[in-house]
């Protein structure tokens, strides 16, 4: 990417990341954030008007997109890719530093967008979190690089802002993120000056700071620790609810199970091979692998699965980048053998594989999702059952009149432009307390919904759906969907 260059390659990444932005269409986990997004637009508070258990990030970033570009699942595609393109400068830049061949630069660049926005191609706070993980490292690296302590402090201070902007994405990568800033201060000799430290505090506690006041100006500070506690604590570490088995669990072929085990440990063996070659050559670049281990570490588990595992895939891809100008022509081959091999991999997976593990393949998602507020592209069912499913609901409610929808596919309240009265857009037997049970039943009972749909049967065995069996009518099973009337 020299000056004649990188024009081209940058178009040429720009359409492809247009490509895998503008495809696939997610109901559950990305339509949780695009109508979390909707309800901050429209003035509703989070964790006290509605309940959410990341942090507050991603909605902040829906919302804008949605007020920026209209509402539409198009809008918060646009930013999304704006977020690529945001990780891939960066990347870019970071390389430049260290002086690395254009066309090296090219391929860890390629790997990236082809491991992470390629696969999850939505506002998700992995993705938001790696792109300010990435920047983190950039203005570290700065710091460490800059000539007098002016610069070295504001330095420090933009990569505090962008640890503290991790940490408003997601818990578990703001812990590592904090925890990688406190190893730089303690293991980096120039780091360790008082007023340095103090910047770098300074733009972590500035984003948090903020953050916080906002909660306690809203009265929800208080609601977000106790669902914290409770999703958390509870939910995930006590009761295990998003746990999956081990790469080496499932039945397969022995052979197909080590691939997989590999596979699965890629991201780690690629940061500590990394972290022994600096410790070695260049031990003040420690902080880029430690990021990614951490990063690896606090995810990687409960959810272990294919999802998970590509975003830190194509993060891991930084720590080649640091380790390439210390190596010979015999190891610099190595890696570029390595990451050719990757990037053929990552272009399969991308688009031959199932997307988001349970949806047709990229590769096949050419139908334009004819409904308002979609302008995305999709498989052929998927596009015909959604568009059955909105107007269905339009055959049966009025524009802004509520439904509530059972189970996790909150895309549809912005898609059909109804409201759902209650606090809950992940709504499950399994997932819920007694005192959120009652909540929306009592809702359920007071409010004029006429229409409800869920993702599956229910049963008199739950209090909430024996309540609904009771005082409404299932009406027509369509696209996977019950749906149930009053």
């Amino acid at each position: 990417m020299n000056r004649i260059n990188f024009p081209l390659s940058f178009l040429l990444v720009l359409l492809i990341l247009i490509y895998f932005h503008i495809k696939g269409f997610i109901p559950y986990d990305e339509g949780w954030f695009v109508y979390a997004g909707e309800r901050f637009l429209h003035g509703q508070i989070p964790y006290k008007d509605f309940e959410f258990i990341y942090n507050p990030g991603g909605i902040y970033l829906s919302a804008l997109s949605l007020f920026l570009f209209g509402k539409s699942i198009l809008a918060t595609r646009i930013l999304a890719l704006v977020v690529s393109l945001f990780s891939v400068l960066t990347i870019y830049l970071f390389s430049k530093k260290l002086k690395i061949q254009a066309a090296f630069i090219f391929l860890i660049i390629l790997n990236f967008v082809f491991w992470g926005p390629a696969h999850i191609n939505f506002i998700w706070p992995v993705m938001l979190s790696i792109s300010s993980g990435l920047a983190t490292l950039y203005f570290v690296f700065l710091a460490l690089s800059a000539e007098d302590k002016r610069k070295t402090a504001r330095f420090l201070f933009l990569a505090g802002l962008f640890s503290g902007v991790t940490f408003l994405f997601k818990q578990n990568f703001g812990l590592a993120i904090v925890i990688n800033d406190l190893l730089i201060i303690l293991f980096i000799k120039r780091f360790r000056n008082l007023r340095f430290i103090f910047y770098l505090a300074l733009g972590v506690l500035t984003v948090v700071g903020i953050q916080l006041i906002y909660m306690l100006f809203t009265n929800s500070l208080l609601i977000y620790l106790k669902d914290f506690y409770y999703f958390m604590f509870i939910k995930i570490i006590q009761n295990h609810m998003l746990a999956s088995g081990l790469p080496w669990e499932y039945p397969s072929p022995i052979i197909y199970k080590m691939f997989k085990i590999i596979l699965y440990l890629i991201p780690i063996i690629i940061s500590l091979l990394s972290l022994v070659v600096l410790l070695k050559k260049n031990k003040h670049l420690f902080f880029v692998p430690t990021l990614v281990i951490l990063y690896y570490l606090l995810s990687i588990r409960p959810t272990t699965d294919y999802v998970h595992l590509t975003p830190l895939i194509a993060l891991s891809f930084i720590s080649l980048i640091v380790i390439y100008p210390l190596l010979k022509k015999g190891g610099k081959a190595i890696i570029i053998i390595f990451a050719l091999l990757f990037l053929i991999f990552g272009i399969y997976s991308s688009l031959f594989r199932n997307y988001y593990r349970w949806n047709a393949p990229l590769v096949s998602e050419n139908y334009f999702l004819a409904i308002p507020h979609a302008y995305i592209l999709t498989d052929l069912g998927t596009a015909q059952n959604a568009m059955e499913l909105v107007k269905f609901i339009d055959s049966h409610t009025k524009k802004g009149e509520p439904i509530f929808i059972y189970g996790l596919n909150p895309m549809f309240y912005l898609l059909s432009e109804r409201d759902n009265p209650t606090r809950y857009d992940y709504y499950y037997p399994q997932v819920q307390d007694s005192n959120s049970v009652s909540d929306a039943t009592n809702i359920l009972r007071n409010s004029k919904v006429k229409l409800i749909f869920s993702g599956f049967p229910l049963s008199r065995n739950a209090k909430d759906q024996n309540y609904i069996l009771n005082n409404y009518t299932e009406i027509k099973y369509m696209g996977n969907y019950f749906y149930i009337k009053r």
